[in-house]
């Protein structure tokens, strides 16, 4: 027993020696490693699930230069032969040789069978010109002349055949101009145009893989990556050395020829019109009570999704915080469905339940539905879609919920935030500004504020005018044609004429331009704020679009009648407005769309009414949109700065427009803090000649009722305002929180613009300055500052920051007191004593005083202990020491242990 008592002495004193030197290892790597659950949030859909417009037309899915796929991405258009299987096409990316946005389609398989290229096999055709556009037209061509081959007829029957596209989708089908080889006329080439095309090649043979699309022939694809189900298909490319032959393609081999009159398959390409295009999505819409919500499997073709404004689908928002997603179905007769899809860093899913009304439907929901670990709804797609009478799906995307803001004082990253409409143009907030002045040059002119136009760079906000800036504008005084200038427009290919109703050619917009440079409407100064917009304008004359870049602008609109309650700003256009939420003071204003069935009109808009249409020699209001660059913004207020020696102090009536303050730096203005304990507002004037005003502005109870409220007042030197001479004045809070306030001090300067410093919280001490302590005494030395003790974050004696092991801290304020220990290691004498919160701090004095009793020793100067010094890698040592010490010790007694009992 006395042996195994003496092990276990032993053991013990092993074992604590290393836990002693464990835990200096953990110390010194910064402690204890922390173990924590992995956040899988997932991510946002794949691009082969979910693509917006930009990725269907820029290099997402183009092929790479050897007719690689980058990446696979599909869509359901229309359906095969039979009517009901729907096609799905391999999207390719835009061509450059369509105008607008669009994208090449070519058929992932088949869209029909058992198709001759050309039945007359044996003899020459005489030359028509619906057989292509040539340089010279020729007399006769070959059976295997594609312009000429029944191949092409059938893709013509097929392009207008509601059997494969109903009428909607043949709306959508762009005409491709396409180039081809007639080999019985020299090789030249001619050009054929219609909505679905056969594909070209170079050649016929084992080292021909690839086949190409597009007007210039220029995407090309290599049949290994763009295979189908085996079949072979017609291209339009003649075999040279062959009249009867053309070529074929073998899919996932290479190009072979056969005769004209043999049955293939008709796999041919397209081009999309996505100009009302939202985005594709493979997901699928609850049609039904029962909520759909499954994993996307790889490689399922994706659907197109229209621009659903104006189709009074409804309105949906997300909050991230709460994970609630808000529902509110529109008007439309059609079953609305929510969708929303993601992905969880493995799969692509999608949630859909249809909408009867509104509801609210929180992320746990989709979460349960799916067994997810945890969703990110910043990172999903979420939207309302309805499929229409025409057969296609309009969807309205979700917008993140705003948050309601007082609209009397923005910061600038509100005005770039916080204003934006919903999609379906209608706002939580309202807020106005005042810039530049009306026609008389002296009436304030008010804009709404829309919120940041990502298509303008830096930090900006769309405005758009509250009232007409000037009236009796006709949108042009010519109903004739005019010839194209380069001034109207900036055209991927250039017209000859415009008609009466072109925006870039009209006097509408030479009176924007000359309104922008003139100081009869803004100063030199303001003009300097305005960001020029780049905007889309159609062209009904030429059936194209073009644009032109302005300081100011005509807003936009889709069409003329009673569905037409919307009106687009913005350098894309997405920045939607409501009529009914927007309104004007019942004038007619022009806008920049043309009416697309009479060249002669222009389309308008009506205050909370609809877009009506007009001749373009009536006169209307102009009521513009601009863009402010706010770089140099810190804020917009509707607070008025006194312009006398006499305090202005009033409440602000909801929907009072705001002035922009810029920022002051620089301006010798002057400094101001504030101190919330205290309640005192300390000024300071700078050195600048001009007028230096004090606002405060704040929300409270005024005369019962809650009210914004601001207090103004001229600074012509240092001085203290309490809090107290503001709660006493007319038309202010008898109570006021200072921490509450907006506070600042501005100068209107020379350039007629208003420029701000903002005051900064003003900590002091209260109790404990200029304090003394005794050495070796027992008390302790405390000092209270202003700061609260949620903003506390240190001390610091001498300018060195102390350990917080040498003092303690509590509420109220912020007491501060050192510990008498800590207090011993500072030499006798004065020490700067620093208190620091968030944004500030507040310093003060103490003395250390020598002990009389200390026997002549008091004089000694210690270096103060501001930190824990110790080097951690000598504790360590030590550490080893003693635990080698404490074996060795042990072996010994072992060893004398043995030696006794033998």
């Amino acid at each position: 027993m006395k042996r195994l008592k003496h092990s276990f002495k032993k053991g013990m004193a092993f074992v604590l020696s290393l836990v002693m030197v464990a835990g200096l290892v953990s110390a010194m790597s910064g402690g204890a490693n922390k173990v924590q659950a992995a956040d899988n949030p997932g991510t946002e859909p794949s691009v082969s699930a979910y693509a917006t417009k930009t990725q269907l037309m820029d290099g997402t899915f183009t092929p790479d230069s050897n007719g690689n796929a980058t990446t696979i991405g599909k869509l359901v258009f229309g359906k095969k032969s039979d009517g009901t299987t729907a096609q799905e096409w391999y999207i390719l990316g835009k061509d450059e040789g369509v105008s607008g946005d669009n994208t090449i389609i070519f058929a992932a398989s088949p869209i029909a069978t058992n198709q001759v290229f050309e039945n007359d096999w044996y003899s020459n055709k005489t030359y028509d010109s619906s057989f292509g556009v040539y340089t010279s037209n020729p007399t006769d061509v070959y059976p295997n002349h594609y312009g000429a081959s029944d191949l092409r007829v059938a893709l013509k029957n097929m392009a207008t055949s509601e059997t494969y596209f109903t009428s909607a989708e043949q709306d959508l089908m762009n005409d491709t101009t396409v180039t081809t080889k007639d080999t019985k006329n020299n090789n030249v080439t001619y050009t054929t145009t219609d909505k679905l095309y056969a594909l070209a090649a170079d050649g016929s043979g084992s080292s021909y893989k690839t086949i190409k699309a597009g007007t210039s022939d220029s995407t090309v694809l290599a049949m290994d990556s763009y295979r189908s189900s085996g079949d072979w298909f017609w291209l339009r490319s003649p075999d040279d050395g062959f009249a009867d032959k053309v070529l074929l393609a073998d899919p996932g081999y290479c190009v072979n020829n056969g005769t004209v009159k043999n049955m293939s398959a008709v796999q041919p390409a397209s081009n999309l019109n996505l100009s009302s295009v939202l985005f594709a999505s493979a997901a699928t819409a609850a049609s039904s009570d029962t909520v759909e919500s499954h994993i996307i499997a790889s490689g399922t073709a994706m659907t197109l999704r229209f621009d659903g404004t104006g189709k009074d689908i409804g309105r949906v928002t997300y909050n991230t915080t709460t994970g609630d997603i808000k529902v509110a179905k529109g008007s439309t007769s059609q079953n609305v469905a929510l969708v929303v899809q993601g992905n969880d860093e493995t799969n692509d899913w999608y949630y859909s339940k249809k909408i009867d009304a509104s509801e609210t439907l929180n992320a746990s929901a989709i979460k349960s539905a799916l067994s997810l670990s945890s969703i990110d709804l910043s990172t999903c797609k979420i939207w309302l879609e309805i499929t229409d009478t025409d057969k296609l799906i309009y969807a309205v995307n979700a917008d993140k919920e705003i948050e309601p803001i007082n609209t009397t004082y923005v910061t600038k990253e509100q005005l770039m935030s916080s204003f934006k409409p919903y999609s379906d143009g209608t706002a939580v907030n309202y807020g106005k500004i005042v810039f530049g002045k009306k026609s008389d040059g002296t009436t304030a002119q008010q804009w709404y504020i829309l919120g940041k136009d990502t298509g303008v760079l830096g930090d900006n906000t769309i405005l758009f005018a509250e009232s007409p800036i000037a009236t009796g504008q006709v949108f042009n005084s010519s109903i004739s044609n005019k010839t194209f200038e380069s001034s109207f427009g900036v055209y991927e290919s250039v017209p000859t004429e415009v008609y009466p109703n072109h925006y870039g050619a009209s006097d509408l917009r030479t009176a924007l331009q000359n309104m922008a440079t003139s100081e009869t409407y803004f100063t030199s100064a303001e003009q300097g704020l305005m960001n020029a917009t780049t905007v889309t304008t159609n062209d009904t004359k030429n059936s194209k679009t073009y644009t032109t870049t302005d300081k100011l602008y005509a807003l936009a609109a889709d069409g003329a009648g009673l569905s037409y309650k919307t009106i687009k700003a913005g350098s894309s256009g997405s920045t939607v407005l409501a009529m009914s939420s927007y309104w004007s003071s019942g004038i007619l204003f022009w806008l920049r769309s043309p009416r697309d069935i009479n060249n002669g009109h222009a389309l308008f808009a009506k205050r909370g009414d609809f877009v009506y249409h007009g001749g373009v020699y009536y006169e209307g209001a102009v009521q513009p949109a601009s863009n402010l660059n706010l770089s140099s913004v810190l804020f917009a207020s509707a607070a008025t700065a006194a312009s006398s020696d006499t305090v202005k102090s009033d409440t602000i009536a909801w929907g009072t427009a705001m002035t922009l303050r810029l920022n002051g730096t620089g301006k010798n203005i002057g400094t101001v803090t504030y101190n919330t304990t205290t309640g005192n507002i300390k000024v300071a004037k700078g050195s600048t000649s001009q007028t230096v005003v004090l606002i405060v502005q704040g929300k409270g109870t005024v005369n019962g009722e809650e009210k914004d409220w601001y207090y103004s007042k001229k600074i012509t030197g240092t001085e203290t305002v309490n809090v107290s001479a503001i709660e006493t004045e007319s038309n202010t809070p008898t109570s006021i929180d200072l921490s509450a306030c907006k506070i600042w001090l501005e100068i209107t300067d020379t350039d007629e613009l208003i420029y701000a410093v903002n005051a900064t919280e003003g900590y002091e001490i209260l109790d404990g300055a200029n304090s003394s302590w005794t050495q070796n005494s027992d008390g302790s030395l405390s000092v209270r500052g202003s700061g609260a003790l949620s903003n506390f974050v240190g001390v610091k004696v001498d300018g060195t920051l102390v350990d917080a092991k040498n003092y303690t801290v509590k509420e109220g304020s912020t007491i501060v007191t050192l510990k008498a220990d800590y207090l011993n290691t500072l030499s006798v004498g004065t020490h700067t004593f620093e208190i620091l919160w968030m944004g500030g701090s507040a310093s003060t004095t103490f003395t250390i005083k020598a002990d009389s009793s200390d026997n002549g020793n008091n004089n000694q100067e210690e270096a103060p202990e501001t930190g824990d010094n110790t080097p951690s890698v000598w504790l360590f040592i030590l550490t080893i020491i003693s635990g080698t010490g404490l074996i060795l010790t042990a072996k010994k007694r072992r060893k004398n242990l043995n030696t006794s009992e033998k």
